[in-house]
């Protein structure tokens, strides 16, 4: 991991939705469950253990690596510990947190160095909230994107279980980043899901959800060729939609975007044939045709 990537620029756009989204997140997972300590693995700046430091819990640490600039953190100095993500060990830090989490970075690293990890961080905590990018969601240096059902098999090699706590509740809420929306979920040691879930049954599968905003992003940067107009339109198109099912409302429809095949397909058309003829090109300069 380098500091190429992870710089000033990149930690300060992201301060202030990761801050609003850690203000909605973080008051439900107290309603269930107040931790007296908590370490996050990849805090970047720290700005969700700030939040927690907000509603009274001091007892925090910040774990990421060198290139996290000072000037921005948002947590003591002294509560921040540097280390490679890829080598970092759990016996580092000396000791045990009431709660860990990890949000939007294990697809930060190769997959040769999830195992180990996950590993690290079920030896933090008995309660762990994570979240890593679903294949194509994008992002800075994204390495091993994947399925929420490939964690929970790593994670239950170590004898933790999913709960989908958050999703359903935060699905619909625009003051959180809607890759929070639709990767956040608790994974607890068996032991302790006694305790904090004693209705909770392990055999309940937990799945894989792509949210419609990741979808139109995804649309916007492949389809639509990095298209932030159409992208903020198709966004407020769904919001639109949203707020009106939300409030038991009818649609105004004169307010919603049309979208036809047609458009899509004519876009499709343009891009395979822009593909074909470079493929076309690259081809005639391998076989070197002879110059008439």
């Amino acid at each position: 991991m380098s500091n190429r990537y992870y710089n000033h620029d990149f930690y300060k756009s992201q301060m202030h939705d990761s801050r609003e989204s850690a203000k909605k997140v973080i008051p439900l997972l107290m309603e269930l469950y107040r931790p007296q300590s908590v370490v996050d693995v990849g805090c970047g700046t720290g700005v969700w253990l700030a939040e927690f430091m907000e509603l009274g819990i001091e007892d925090v640490c910040g774990v990421d690596g060198n290139y996290v600039d000072r000037t921005l953190l948002q947590i003591p100095p002294d509560r921040f510990f540097t280390a490679d993500l890829r080598t970092f060990r759990y016996e580092n830090l000396g000791r045990e947190f009431d709660l860990a989490i990890s949000l939007e970075v294990a697809e930060h690293l190769s997959a040769q160095y999830s195992t180990v990890f996950i590993r690290n961080l079920t030896k933090l905590s008995k309660v762990i909230l994570f979240s890593a990018a679903l294949p194509y969601q994008g992002g800075v240096e994204h390495k091993n994107e994947n399925w929420l059902e490939y964690w929970i098999s790593l994670f239950k090699q170590f004898d933790f279980y999913p709960v989908d706590y958050f999703r359903r509740k935060i699905w619909y809420d625009t003051d959180i980043c809607w890759w929070y929306r639709q990767n956040i979920v608790l994974f607890v040691d068996q032991t302790k899901l006694v305790e904090l879930f004693p209705y909770h049954d392990r055999g309940i599968d937990v799945h894989s959800y792509v949210h419609p905003e990741l979808f139109l992003w995804a649309c916007a940067r492949g389809l639509l060729g990095h298209d932030d107009t159409l992208y903020s339109r198709d966004v407020q198109n769904y919001r639109l939609i949203i707020d009106a099912y939300l409030k038991n409302e009818p649609v105004n429809a004169d307010k919603l975007a049309v979208y036809a095949n047609r458009y899509t397909t004519k876009l499709t058309q343009i891009k395979c044939l822009e593909k074909a003829r470079k493929i076309i090109l690259n081809f005639l300069r391998v076989i070197r045709l002879p110059r008439l």
